[in-house]
């Protein structure tokens, strides 16, 4: 190579050096707090369950923050992050593990690691059943090597979520009694106390589950920013009244929750939808069934985005019509099923 050669060579390399050190030195992170306010940094120096301390000093109490949107997120992870909203826990978990495997920032293993948590916790959730046992060794695996991590409050509630979808109730009680803990917040302690509701339903405790899920649901209403806490609180309530048989308590009680619209998101007013549909199932009395496929067709056509309500809305129509012998009927929810859940526990059970 000649000298004219290599010093091209040279220039280019400092270049791209500096436009390196320009993007990192240009790049933000944002505080998302709990009630949907943000607050833009220089960046991070120390984050756990104490305190917050941005660059220049500045300390934020972290019992407010939600969340954390690093600037300096390689490609990996915020391709994760697109799919774990999206639903596709599986795509998600590839994503984080493609994060963790190419390093970068100080902070990507252990946010990968507990985003690896979550995605396998919603996907357990969601009826996969071999995600369950994963999440849970990841996230005690995390819990013990990194004590008052900032993300400790959000790793045990996906922990408590995967121990209830692996059938370990008692494991989860214990979980979430310890996210009920004070010290994280009003945020955090309400999702603990949805958890001990939906512990307690697990192990068949209903009077009690519903004395528990209650002043959740009332605290909830009065704090911006806790809908996904009171969708998800009254959700488990209306579970309740199925698991102990008052089909009818529970079919008020959706009817009122979807009319209403108290449900703060898609998902929650999705879920309320299904559920209004699965105990419609339930009861089976009259046009019962007729009224649980009205409900589903509802789901699907004004709630295709919401990940998890509408996978499960598509696959229970398909199989009532099925039920009734109306085959090509059930293949249109089965085919829409599979192509735009591909990765849903749902889509599993159809088969071709």
């Amino acid at each position: 190579m000649g000298s004219s050669a290599r010093r091209r060579g040279r220039r280019a390399v400092v270049f791209a050096a500096a436009l390196w050190c320009a993007a990192t030195a240009s790049a933000k992170d944002t505080l998302v707090f709990v009630d949907g306010s943000t607050r833009v940094v220089d960046g991070i120096v120390e984050a756990n369950t104490k305190q917050v301390r941005v660059r220049g000093g500045d300390r934020v109490d972290p019992r407010g923050l939600l969340w954390i949107e690093h600037g300096d997120a390689p490609a990996a992870f915020a391709a994760g992050e697109a799919a774990l909203r999206a639903g596709q826990f599986r795509s998600a978990v590839q994503q984080y593990e493609a994060a963790l495997a190419a390093g970068g920032p100080d902070w990507v293993p252990s946010w990968s690691t507990v985003r690896i948590g979550e995605a396998l916790s919603r996907a357990a959730a969601a009826g996969d059943r071999t995600a369950a046992e994963r999440a849970i060794t990841t996230l005690e695996r995390f819990l013990a090597d990194n004590p008052d991590h900032v993300l400790e409050p959000r790793a045990l509630r996906a922990l408590g979520q995967a121990q209830l979808a692996a059938d370990r109730a008692s494991d989860a009680e214990a979980t979430f009694q310890r996210l009920a803990d004070r010290k994280y917040g009003e945020y955090w302690e309400m999702w603990g106390k949805l958890g001990l509701g939906r512990a307690l339903l697990a192990q068949g405790k209903y009077t009690d589950a519903l004395q528990q899920l209650e002043p959740v649901i009332q605290f909830a209403k009065t704090r911006k920013g806790f809908g996904e806490i009171l969708g998800a609180a009254q959700a488990a309530k209306g579970e309740a009244f199925v698991a102990k048989g008052d089909y009818d308590e529970a079919i008020r009680f959706y009817e009122e929750l979807a009319r209403s619209g108290k449900g703060t998101s898609a998902q929650s007013a999705a879920g309320a939808f299904v559920n209004l549909g699965k105990a419609y199932e339930k009861r089976g009395r009259g046009d019962d069934r007729r009224r649980a496929l009205m409900v589903y067709r509802r789901v699907a056509i004004y709630y295709a985005g919401a990940p998890g309500a509408y996978a499960e809305a598509l696959l229970r129509a398909g199989k009532l019509l099925e039920a009734e012998g109306r085959k090509d009927e059930a293949a249109a929810f089965y085919r829409e099923l599979k192509a735009r859940c591909p990765e849903s526990p749902q889509a599993s059970q159809v088969g071709g």
